[in-house]
């Protein structure tokens, strides 16, 4: 003879399917409204960070594009906005270890700036602190070039150079 349990199960009643977040989150809003809460959302469209734009078939992971996004947004801060951003190097290319760095090549103009270039600097180490454990993780690696840069030095980035990032007219 088979016993039965007639125990009510604690908890939420189980539905056979879970419920989406997107369903989750406006039952929550109607909650809210019912108890008298308006809610008041912003959105702000940023030109800067809008303008970061990854091939479809490039090689750098998750975790470096949201380090680059957050470099291309710190572009702000610049007196000037760069011309644009690109990605060149062995990170680039597919072939890097756990040690490479990421090069990031901004084109800053004409006319050397070296307050732009340390905060370059700082917005980088700012950019990818975040991913970092000891010796490993994500190093962006800014390098100014100017319209005088040694032509030699343009044409070897040049060819495995991914342009990240270009200016909003």
């Amino acid at each position: 003879m088979e016993l039965i349990s007639a125990k009510k199960k604690r908890g939420r009643p189980a539905t056979g399917r879970a419920i989406p977040a997107a369903e989750r989150a406006r039952r929550y809003r109607a909650r809210l409204r019912a108890r008298g809460v308006r809610l008041k959302s912003v959105m702000r469209r940023d030109p800067v960070l809008e303008a970061v734009r990854f091939d479809p078939d490039t090689l750098l992971t998750p975790g470096e594009q949201d380090a680059l996004r957050r470099f291309c947004a710190g572009f702000r801060r610049l007196a000037r906005l760069p011309q644009r951003a690109a990605v060149f190097g062995s990170r680039a290319r597919g072939g890097s270890d756990e040690r490479s760095d990421l090069d990031v090549a901004v084109f800053l103009g004409t006319a050397r700036d070296r307050d732009a270039e340390s905060r370059l600097s700082a917005l980088a180490e700012e950019a990818a602190r975040r991913y970092r454990s000891g010796r490993y993780g994500i190093y962006l690696r800014p390098v100014p070039l100017y319209s005088r840069t040694d032509a030699a030095f343009a044409a070897a980035i040049g060819r495995d150079m991914e342009t990240i990032w270009i200016a909003p007219k």
